[in-house]
């Protein structure tokens, strides 16, 4: 028999409660599997885990059927029950998106960013304003500038060497300058001086990683070519999220704004005494009337800039 405190003690998400009814409407793994357009071993292991979670079957199988245990009914009841409010509650915030009840604020930042986005923006946004929800992806500095003009976004954070030149509305969010992190396999009591023989170096035997951020990707190159070592010679280039992936894991060298950089061990990075800035700017359509809620959000945005100590001076 299935106890309370057996339920109470599992975690599933909706869509593995969604496989198991199919199973138990299908009565077969196999039916169940084609439903949702996944193999049969790959859905008998999603049955697998929640038994082991329950630490109790759910089915029997009789004449090639399966059939639901006792345990199985009690299980499924709740289910059905939780799967039930869930539609009930899409329904419900659909009719009042469609009425106008809950409005969505789309915002679009750099890949580096986007986790303070998510843990730190947009949950103080969203717990305090139900009727207005925040949602936030990663985008490169050109596709979110033109995704503002094509009114795809209400707001967005991109680099920028020249934002004078961009025709929106523009708010300094954070500068700066750019950094040099070096893969595990330097040796780190090289100076800075060293940094072209390294560069130059590293070019010809390796691949120097590159933004996929057009912004980014230009000062990197004119930076490179400074130190004569940028050519033809084989090159990674991705996206930032990605290139800050390689760079923990030991590859690079790589040039990125020194915000970036800040949680890599100090050992391995260093500023560059000169070079381009690279601004970061809050901004918007230009001439569009800011409602109270988008200000309000705005200037959330700029405060979390100071908490994390990002610089707009």
């Amino acid at each position: 028999m299935l106890t309370p405190q057996q339920i109470e003690e599992t975690h599933f998400d909706t869509k593995m409660l969604r496989y198991l009814l199919s199973i138990v409407d299908e009565s077969s793994l196999t039916r169940a599997a084609e439903k949702h357009f996944l193999s049969q071993p790959a859905m008998s292991r999603y049955l697998k885990n929640i038994e082991n979670q329950l630490k109790t079957p759910l089915f029997t199988r009789v004449h090639n059927q399966l059939h639901l245990t006792e345990s199985g009914m009690i299980f499924m009841n709740g289910v059905r029950s939780i799967l039930h409010i869930e539609q009930e509650m899409e329904k419900e915030l659909q009719q009042m998106t469609s009425s106008g009840s809950v409005h969505q604020i789309r915002i679009a930042v750099p890949a580096p960013f986007l986790r303070h986005f998510t843990d730190v923006v947009l949950p103080h946004w969203n717990d305090a304003n139900p009727a207005f929800i925040a949602k936030c992806s990663a985008l490169g500095s050109n596709a979110i500038q033109e995704a503002l003009r094509e009114r795809h976004l209400d707001l967005g954070i991109f680099a920028a060497t020249d934002p004078v030149n961009a025709p929106l509305e523009c708010l300094p969010f954070a500068i700066s300058g750019m950094a040099c992190c070096m893969p595990a396999s330097w040796d780190t009591s090289q100076s800075i001086s060293e940094i072209e023989s390294c560069l130059a170096k590293y070019n010809e035997e390796g691949a120097i990683l590159i933004s996929g951020d057009t912004c980014i990707a230009s000062v990197q190159k004119h930076l490179l070519r400074e130190y004569n070592a940028f050519s033809s010679s084989v090159r990674v280039s991705a996206d930032l999220s990605v290139l800050c992936d390689l760079i923990r894991i030991g590859y690079g060298p790589v040039l990125l704004p020194e915000l970036f950089l800040r949680d890599f061990p100090p050992e391995r990075t260093f500023a560059l005494p000169s070079g381009p800035m690279v601004h970061f700017y809050l901004a918007w359509e230009k001439g569009r009337h800011l409602s109270k809620e988008l200000k309000e959000f705005i200037d959330i945005i700029m405060e979390s800039s100071h908490q994390i100590g990002l610089s707009t001076e």
